[in-house]
């Protein structure tokens, strides 16, 4: 059990088995599989942390932070801020509903904005390199994206309003996963469960649906 009145948005699970979890208190919290928090990261610099990413090779954790109008990187073993990114590499455009990232297999970032309604790609020193996906309503483009996921394959799944979409690492469309009768309305969540059939759990209202893609 978390600390009563904590309050998890997203987590990210560890191969350690520890948890890393965005909440109420505007910081990342890492726990244990007993429900002891091991760590607090960002107190006092994140304003409204979404979306979570550890890369237990570089030791690095990404934050999407939805205040910050950024994603922040921050060193998961002595907590400090490393750098933040920022829309398109510079700093006075701003990203809008930062709200998810992951990162490709060669360790380069993508970048998901609710509000902006695109995917963006950055390398692994953090700067941009460029749109992968646009807005919009027809397949292909999204809008008001909420997750983002990376296969075995790097090809990309994006959850956005009313559909699940398959891309290429290239940002290429492949197909619409879900169909319209699915009822894909507030897809929050999002996660990979098995590459063997490729199966993929999103949750919608107050359900978890799981497709095979």
């Amino acid at each position: 059990m978390l600390p009563e009145g904590v309050e998890v948005f997203k987590m990210f699970k560890m191969r350690s088995g520890n948890i890393a979890f965005s909440n109420n208190l505007k910081c990342i919290k890492v726990c244990n599989m007993n429900g002891q928090v091991v760590k607090s990261i960002g107190q006092g610099v994140l304003k409204n942390p979404a979306g979570i990413y550890v890369d237990e090779t570089s030791n690095i954790v990404y934050v999407a932070d939805i205040g910050n109008y950024s994603v922040l990187m921050f060193d998961n073993c002595s907590s400090q801020i490393i750098r933040r990114i920022w829309s398109l590499g510079k700093e006075g455009s701003q990203m809008n509903g930062v709200f998810y990232v992951t990162l490709t297999s060669e360790g380069h970032l993508l970048v998901l904005e609710c509000t902006n309604s695109r995917l963006q790609l950055f390398d692994n020193e953090g700067r941009f390199t460029k749109i992968l996906v646009q807005a919009g309503d027809e397949n292909g483009k999204v809008r008001n994206p909420y997750g983002v996921v990376v296969d075995e394959d790097d090809n990309i799944i994006i959850s956005s309003n009313h559909k699940l979409q398959l891309f290429s690492s290239e940002g290429n469309f492949i197909k619409r996963i879900d169909k319209p009768e699915d009822g894909i309305n507030n897809p929050w969540g999002l996660s990979i469960i098995s590459y063997h059939p490729r199966r993929i759990a999103v949750t919608n209202d107050n359900t978890v649906k799981i497709f095979n893609y």
